[in-house]
């Protein structure tokens, strides 16, 4: 008895090719319902990159970095004209600070609040002023505490 191939239909017998459009639909909806899962993180994490573009921050996300925005005056520079004394006794007390406060400092930001009823919103930070190698590290810096007061009352 001679043995003969037979090719039997196999369940479910589709095309080849509804296979790849199927991957590609769960695929989709996978990532969808990831979105809609991470939606409220991803708006906050956008909402707080943008507050602090427009604060005129430094921004790094991996290997992309925005630097602080400066604000420079409408008016050349080269037009205004400031004399200042040579006065060793400014210079002296400006030091002093300088080592006094290991040339760190608080600085601050003022811009109108996005919220409703708040008028603004203000970001304090600490910065090391420019100068001497070595002093004015943020890394030696392992706390720092803000207080608030209600000045006059």
């Amino acid at each position: 008895m001679k043995e003969t191939e037979v090719d039997l239909p196999t369940i479910p017998n589709l095309d080849e090719g509804i296979y790849g459009v199927i991957t590609t639909i769960l695929w989709i909806a996978s990532a969808a319902i990831l979105l809609k899962l991470l939606w409220y993180p991803i708006n906050n994490l956008l909402i707080n990159f943008i507050k602090r573009i427009q604060a005129g921050s430094a921004l790094k996300i991996g290997s992309l970095e925005l630097g602080s925005f400066r604000i420079f005056p409408e008016m050349p520079l080269s037009n205004r004209k400031i004399n200042v004394k040579n006065d060793p006794q400014r210079e002296s007390l400006r030091k002093h600070i300088y080592e006094e406060q290991k040339r760190l400092f608080i600085a601050h930001k003022l811009f109108p609040s996005s919220e409703p009823n708040q008028l603004y919103d203000i970001l304090i930070y600490l910065i090391s002023h420019n100068g001497q190698s070595g002093s004015g590290d943020l890394s030696s810096v392992e706390k720092v505490e803000y207080y608030f007061a209600n000045v006059g009352q």
